[in-house]
């Protein structure tokens, strides 16, 4: 299935590179904007980490009301204006007289936007990859969003020392403007068309419950190590052939719809929503899901601490905010191949193994971090920045996609949320809150070596689960142990199916 295109270009190409423009000029810069309203570091943390622990439950949350009453469109574009709108007043806190008074202006400020721009991603990241044919080509279109924020902050570091910090907010709602263009033009019927409630077996339990029925990909792993990934490989080895219809749902099969009297029997609100949410909460039940799902929060916890405080450390340090822009440029050096590639790079590698390395990258970057200040030159901060390419886009990209294959038909916008809500939400809201904490007390040096601690726990905890659920036949071998199979609703599904 084709993107929708918007002067020949993917809508989602477009809605990528200006979304991620306009947050290159706010979300990096937000904490020296707190240190100059004369902050201190620990109601820093605060507002780091409440901006997460908003947007997290606010994207599965908006995105689960999208998902029941199929209004992703008329969402998508109200919450973008309202994030805007509220963040220009962001400008209104510099002349409150008292830091009381700017801190709690800027947290409700801080609560308001981030509810209106949690769901955005999700709803993006939802339609993109249920517009695919294969869920592992979502990385061209992302790829778009590290283009743009590369690039505009290699600009935007220089326009912040050159106008002040005030600037950034005209710029970052110019970009936010551009945003709604192709945001308007999102095609969302592709997750309409698969909802819970008008699927045809929606009623295949006697309760009206859609049957979950959990499929592993238990040769998925041969596939991957010959290199043939391909829609039939990823996501539609589900059991034996079938003709498949992608406009019904990324995750469904094509079956006889004969059941239309009997589905209108059994429904009303009340008994759809608790249908709904039974289903959700089956499939995070599956140990392979949850277990990947913390890991994901660990990973959140250290991506809080690297965006809350490098750029408060380079700044102790002396670095300009012309070193701030280059590094997020040198960033996305490494994360736009990464997300090119990503269907090549798993391929070679395998979902299971790119989590080990994902915590390998994590290690490396805080304990650079922790010795930075024992350097000449905060310049040289730069080569560790490749890393992210690892440690957010490999992780992203990775999550997005087994959210996808995780997901019930018509929740594919939900458990893209929840995966965001852990990863965005949870994790990166604990490290903003903890870091501002430890900064303030012991120093930077001491955020980064927490950090590099809590990665390593939470490494250890999560190989010695999967180890475990080997060993006891809960998890396949290899790549499958990372690698979630559609959840389907066909009746008399009992337990994986043969591929």
């Amino acid at each position: 299935m084709a993107l929708a295109t918007l002067l020949g270009a993917p809508v989602a190409s477009l809605w990528y590179f200006f979304y991620f423009a306009a947050s290159a000029f706010l979300y990096p810069y937000m904490a020296l904007f707190y240190r100059r309203l004369g902050l201190p570091e620990h109601r820093i943390g605060l507002l780091a980490g409440m901006r997460p622990w908003v947007s997290g439950p606010s994207g599965p949350i908006f995105a689960g009301l999208a998902d029941a009453y199929s209004c992703h469109g008329p969402l998508m574009i109200g919450m973008s204006i309202g994030a805007l709108l509220t963040r220009l007043c962001f400008l209104g806190a510099s002349g409150l007289p008292t830091e009381t008074a700017k801190f709690g202006a800027l947290m409700v400020l801080v609560i308001v936007s981030e509810v209106m721009s949690g769901p955005l991603t999700v709803l993006a990241d939802a339609c993109t990859v249920g517009s695919l044919d294969n869920d592992a080509d979502y990385g061209k279109y992302r790829l778009w969003g590290a283009v743009s924020w590369g690039t505009v902050n290699g600009i935007a570091g220089g326009c912040i020392a050159l106008f002040g910090i005030y600037s950034l907010f005209g710029f970052y709602a110019a970009f936010a403007a551009l945003a709604l263009i192709p945001a308007a033009k999102f095609d969302f019927g592709v997750l309409r068309a698969g909802a819970v409630g008008s699927h045809p077996h929606a009623d295949s339990s006697p309760e009206g419950a859609p049957e979950v029925r959990e499929v592993e990909m238990g040769e998925l792993d041969a596939h991957h190590r010959e290199g043939a990934i391909s829609a039939a490989d990823v996501h539609h080895r589900t059991g034996p052939s079938k003709p498949q219809s992608r406009r019904a749902s990324v995750h469904q099969q094509e079956r006889p719809a004969g059941r239309k009297g009997k589905e209108q029997e059994v429904g009303g609100a009340e008994g759809a929503g608790t249908a709904r949410w039974r289903t959700v909460l089956g499939a995070l039940r599956r140990p392979q899901l949850s277990s990947f799902l913390f890991i994901a929060s660990v990973w959140g916890y250290c991506v809080g601490t690297i965006e809350g405080f490098l750029f408060l450390y380079l700044d102790q340090l002396g670095a300009s905010e012309v070193l701030m822009g280059v590094t997020l440029t040198v960033t996305c050096v490494a994360e736009v191949p990464v997300f090119h590639y990503v269907p090549r790079i798993l391929s070679v590698v395998g979902t299971a193994a790119m989590v080990h390395v994902v915590c390998v990258a994590f290690v490396l970057r805080l304990g650079f971090y922790s010795v930075l200040g024992a350097l000449p030159s905060p310049w040289l901060v730069l080569p560790i920045e490749l890393l992210h390419g690892v440690t957010f886009g490999c992780a992203w990209a990775v999550g997005c996609i087994v959210a996808r294959r995780g997901s019930p038909p018509g929740m594919q916008a939900t458990f893209q949320g929840i995966f965001q809500m852990l990863y965005f939400g949870f994790g990166h809201g604990v490290g903003g809150v903890a870091g501002g904490y430890i900064y303030e007390i012991y120093g930077p040096v001491a955020v980064f070596h927490t950090a590099g601690a809590v990665i390593l726990v939470g490494w250890a905890a999560y190989s010695t689960w999967m180890v475990g659920l080997r060993a006891v036949g809960a998890a396949p071998h290899g790549d499958a142990e990372v690698e979630y199979a559609a959840v389907d609703t066909e009746e008399g599904g009992e337990g994986p199916a043969k591929a």
